[in-house]
């Protein structure tokens, strides 16, 4: 039995794949300036996310929700209804292309890794920067981002608005180029 198929949609090269919590659907970002969205069951194309207006580098399912992220090389994070296709906020605080993203385990943040060489941690909830971590070198170009324990996002925001004092090391895997 084969049960290998094939489904034609991107104009340009596919740069990232994730799946949503349910893992019936998965969604793709391309350098097409698009995020498509696939059903497995119906082994179809759902819809397509236009908004970008120049590569889609990256894009990520939010853990447990309805909720797309995704970056692009116009330096733009766009959170994304996949059920209406809607965008439903466009943050601009990089200055040069978004690399890779990442949700925290909880879903209550977003981390964002740029050419800009800083990762951004963004607080969903209020739709804010949270905080920016700076010092690197070159870009950023991390395939995988760590929230190694599940408590320090909330360590880190007592430590920044309480009294509470803290050390914590940020790990990030980065991506080897070749």
């Amino acid at each position: 039995m084969n049960n290998l198929t094939a489904w034609q949609a991107h104009r340009e090269a596919v740069r990232e794949i994730t799946f949503s919590p349910d893992d019936r659907r998965f969604a793709t970002g391309s350098d097409d300036s698009t995020v498509r969205l696939w059903d497995f069951e119906g082994s179809r194309e759902e819809r397509v996310l236009s908004g970008h207006g120049w590569d889609v580098r990256c894009v990520q399912w939010h853990p447990t929700k309805g909720l797309l992220v995704s970056g692009s090389k116009y330096n733009l994070v766009k959170f994304w209804d996949p059920r209406t296709g809607t965008c439903l906020s466009t943050l601009h605080h990089h200055k040069n292309t978004i690399q890779a993203l990442a949700w925290s385990p909880s879903g209550d943040f977003v981390a964002t890794a740029s050419r800009d060489q800083t990762v951004r941690l963004f607080d969903i909830r209020a739709l804010k920067e949270f905080r920016v971590f700076k010092g690197h070198k070159k870009d950023i170009c991390c395939k995988y981002c760590f929230f190694i324990n599940t408590s320090l996002i909330n360590d880190l925001f007592q430590l920044l608005h309480g009294t509470r004092s803290i050390q914590f090391s940020f790990q990030v895997a980065q991506r080897v180029r070749s």
